[in-house]
């Protein structure tokens, strides 16, 4: 049974507006003081934009709360909030509305997703009330874009995307389980950034639905706010009886999709809609004719245009948003889904022999992309789940600065794209210890999000063979993750060391193979997973003893995959000769795409050589693995070096498991439980050495000896057992010998 509830003028009052001064309390690190808006803007005599009903626009620069901090450490410690000069657009109601005006800091500072834009701040004093927000032009908006820019098929089913995730996470994701109907959406409170990426602007007439309700009766307040303009987009209804509720939502989202597909006046896609519902074929010629001239750069392996399946799965989606009754709807996650599936279909690639390629649906990262403002910084950073673990790691600057001595060239170890690896010491106890200090460089304004990430999965995911957290530190512009010192370095420097014998790279292998497990953990059962996306033999470290673990998760994800939804939709990034080139052409990341990045090394290790130095720098190693099992050489394979030291049993079980990660249909690839397993068996092949020597008639003790301590020396570790129990085993099996023969 639905329920529902009235809210009427006094009450929206007494909640929105009385109370407006009490639930700023919770939001003082937003709160803008007057002088500065009015200097920003010389007392609001320029940068005004443009004039709507009840509000002035207007852009300037202005120093507001930064949104890499927590308003949480900034109440915790007392401290004045961190600021940040934005450029920004201001909104100065010239009216009093309260209600409306506290209505959008309520709402707006409690949504925290990429979609979402963000508030910069507010101020109330006196009789004012503003609004600020990122700038963002007239340009930037959704109708405009569909005009000026060439939109792809496949931009337009992201722009949807951003937007159901948005209205979705407005649905159901917000915190304290609050629910927000947005109740006024159009493409009008649509904008675009560089990247494409949608967010939904303003939440002048949205309302917060109450615990265990379905929808809400508008009071006359909430009704003004309607925008005729937009009448198109008010489901039918909340027309007739002025409640609105998620399903209302739904109805506009729609409406919008429809004006994406088609491109025109909305009164005329009405009337299309209305006049060939019924008829698929006629309707699809009305589509935006600029769908069929796109030539995007980035889809140059798609047909022009959309393809048949991801179009009409694209219809089925909005015609479910636009059923005439409530019952009748998707809800935001399963639109969300369904676009997913149709973004899918979009990508699905088709090879010369007609094989094609299909993955499952999208579970969207718990790790979240940044939206960038316009001076460059994150306007949003990722979910701190790690709030309550990370005090434990934190690090003063001055600890770290003294522990490289202040960064000194001669402590450099090395560096990427983000910055550089500095060694130090720190005090530990009563000794001290190594440590590597990877300081981000925010002059290039990047790498903040990759920082962040990488210290989330450090701080939540422990385990033998994945590196170590020390400590961290981001005050003020610094951004430094310490970790613990692996003394060999990374793993690409030993691939063509004599020292790296057989049963060492084995031993390398299990242990990365084993840090893999962990972070793949089990999708079918829907628990968090880490992808790693750049596994390579440069970000597998060995210690002193030779122990392996993995390294920079600078591009990792976490995320909750299932057995039916298990990929996810990313611009692919990782290293070239690594990356799986299923991910690398659709853009769907999995778990088995870390799996061939696993399986190159894997054949590195066995080959002694890297990816890059076959075929002169090309990239083409898979081409080379392939070619080689084709024409039954793939023994020609392994490096000369290690060649006598293998067990044929052995060598098999690691080529083939091995060449199983490198496999074009992802379905085939094996799970890292699966290669740890092979390859702990490949392990103990290869640990039946010595018995197979003497099985085989060499019972002269002496030569054992010799092969042993050939092996010892090269590998400076026991085989099987100790010399003295294999001495003792190989004399007893000698005398009975001898015995039997006098």
């Amino acid at each position: 049974m639905a329920h529902s509830i009235m809210l009427g003028k006094a009450t929206v009052h007494e909640m929105l507006s009385n109370a407006g001064r009490e639930l700023v309390k919770n939001v003082e690190h937003l709160r803008i003081r007057l002088k500065d808006i009015k200097s920003a803007t010389f007392n609001f005599s320029i940068g005004k934009e443009s004039n709507r009903d009840y509000i002035a626009y207007y852009r300037a620069k202005l120093k507001c709360f930064d949104r890499e901090y927590l308003p949480s450490s900034i109440t915790k410690n007392k401290s004045q909030p961190p600021k940040r000069l934005y450029i920004v657009r201001i909104e100065l109601f010239q009216r009093p509305d309260d209600a409306m005006f506290y209505r959008n800091v309520e709402i707006a500072s409690s949504c925290k997703h990429q979609n979402i834009q963000p508030l910069l701040g507010f101020c109330d004093e006196g009789s004012h009330r503003i609004l600020v927000y990122k700038y963002y032009s007239y340009r930037e908006k959704l109708p405009v874009c569909l005009v000026s820019r060439n939109l792809t098929w496949e931009q337009r089913l992201e722009v949807c995307l951003n937007i159901g995730q948005g209205l979705h996470y407005l649905h159901y994701e917000m915190e304290d389980q609050n629910t927000v109907i947005y109740n006024n959406l159009s493409i009008d409170n649509i904008v675009l950034d560089d990247n494409w990426g949608a967010q939904i602007l303003g939440f002048d007439s949205s309302v917060f639905l109450p615990p265990n309700q379905d929808e809400v009766v508008l009071d006359l307040d909430l009704r003004s706010t309607f925008d005729h303009r937009h009448y198109y987009y008010k489901d039918p209804e909340y027309l007739g009886s002025f409640k609105t509720r998620r399903e209302s939502d739904v109805y506009s989202f729609g409406v919008v999709m429809s004006q994406i597909l088609f491109g025109y006046s909305i009164d005329e896609i009405f009337r299309n809609i209305k006049n060939y519902m019924g008829d698929k074929g006629k309707l699809k010629k009305k589509i935006c004719p600029k769908l069929w001239e796109e030539n995007g750069e980035n889809n140059s392996f798609l047909p022009k245009g959309p393809n048949e399946d991801s179009l009409d799965m694209y219809l089925e989606i909005m015609y479910e948003c636009l059923a005439p009754t409530h019952d009748q709807r998707s809800t935001m996650k399963v639109v969300v889904m369904k676009l997913e599936k149709a973004i899918s279909l979009q990508c699905t690639i088709k090879s010369t022999n007609q094989l094609e390629t299909t993955i499952g649906y999208l579970h969207k990262p718990r790790i979240r992309k940044p939206t960038p403002n316009t001076d460059g910084s994150p306007a949003f950073m990722i979910e701190a789940d790690w709030e309550n673990h990370k005090d434990n790691f934190r690090m003063s600057y001055e600890d770290i600065k003294s522990a490289t001595q202040n960064f000194r060239p001669q402590n450099y170890v090395g560096g990427g794209g983000f910055g550089g690896v500095y060694k130090g010491e720190i005090a530990r106890g009563n000794g001290h210890q190594t440590i590597v200090a990877k300081r981000l460089d925010t002059r290039l304004g990047q790498g903040e999000q990759q920082y962040y990430n990488e210290l989330q999965i450090l701080c939540e995911y422990k385990h033998a063979n994945v590196i170590g957290l020390v400590g961290y530190n981001n005050e003020t512009r610094e951004r430094i993750i310490v970790y613990e010192h692996a003394s060999r370095g990374s793993l690409d420097r030993y691939l063509n060391d004599s020292r790296l014998t057989w049963k060492k790279r084995l031993n390398i292998c299990i242990d990365v193979a084993s840090g893999l497990a962990f972070l793949h953990g089990d999708a079918e059962t829907g628990q968090e997973v880490v992808i790693h996306r750049d596994i390579k033999t440069q970000n597998i470290l060995l210690f002193d003893d030779w122990k392996a673990k993995v390294g920079d998760f600078g591009l990792s994800l976490i995320t909750t995959l299932y057995k039916d939804k298990n990929y996810i939709i990313d611009h692919a990034c990782g290293t070239k000769g690594y990356v799986d080139p299923v991910y690398e052409k659709t853009r769907f990341l999995t778990i088995e795409s870390d799996i061939y990045s696993f399986g190159v090394v894997l054949f590195e290790i066995l080959c002694g050589r890297s990816t890059y130095s076959i075929n002169k720098n090309e990239g083409l190693f898979l081409d080379f693995v392939k070619h080689s099992f084709e024409e039954g050489k793939q023994d020609e394979m392994v490096f000369e070096v290690i060649k006598k030291q293998i067990m044929p049993k052995s060598l098999t079980t690691f080529q083939m498991i091995a060449y199983r990660c490198l496999h074009d249909d992802r379905k085939k690839r094996p799970t890292a439980k699966e290669v740890l397993a092979q390859l702990k068996m490949a392990l103990e092949y290869q640990s039946k050495k010595l018995l197979h020597y003497y099985e085989n008639g060499i019972i002269n003790y002496l030569v054992l000896f010799l092969i042993y301590t050939q092996e010892e020396n090269n590998l400076q570790e026991p085989d099987v057992m100790d010399l003295s129990g294999k001495l003792e085993d190989i004399n007893l099996k000698l005398s009975s010998s001898l015995n039997q023969t006098a």
